[in-house]
């Protein structure tokens, strides 16, 4: 039994699955606005992610259960250095389409008012 969750942790995940995680993970962290810290922190310790990994599955392994099938797949994607990288990535392409999106936005604000209180003052010009 030991033996065979051994083979499992070692399994390779699919690309379609990999790019997925990454996908789902870089949407969260832009979510909750935490780019920065994420960044900062996934940046710094990188060259650690598969000793990071192997910890978690020494010390979470017993609790493996709880998580499912799905602990061992996201383990095994995030502690690739490669997919560190793509995730880091992903969390900047997010955070740029985000901050495009919040300046055409106020943008967009902006000249809707600007209109409106033009069209505003022109009704108060006595010289017309």
């Amino acid at each position: 039994m030991v033996w065979s969750r051994v083979r499992d942790w070692y399994q390779e995940v699919p690309p379609e699955e990999v790019e997925t995680a990454i996908d789902e993970v870089a949407k969260k962290i832009v979510e909750y606005e935490m780019d920065l810290p994420a960044t900062f922190f996934l940046g710094a310790f990188w060259p650690m992610s598969y000793i990071g990994g192997q910890l978690i599955r020494v010390i979470l392994s017993p609790y493996a259960a709880i998580f499912g099938r799905s602990f061992d797949k996201t383990i095994s994607i995030f502690e690739k250095s490669e997919n560190i990288k793509k995730l880091i990535q992903r969390i900047n392409e997010l955070e740029e389409i985000k901050r495009e999106e919040k300046k055409k936005n106020k943008t967009d604000r902006i000249k809707s008012q600007s209109s409106g209180l033009w069209n505003w003052l022109k009704k108060l010009n006595p010289w017309k």
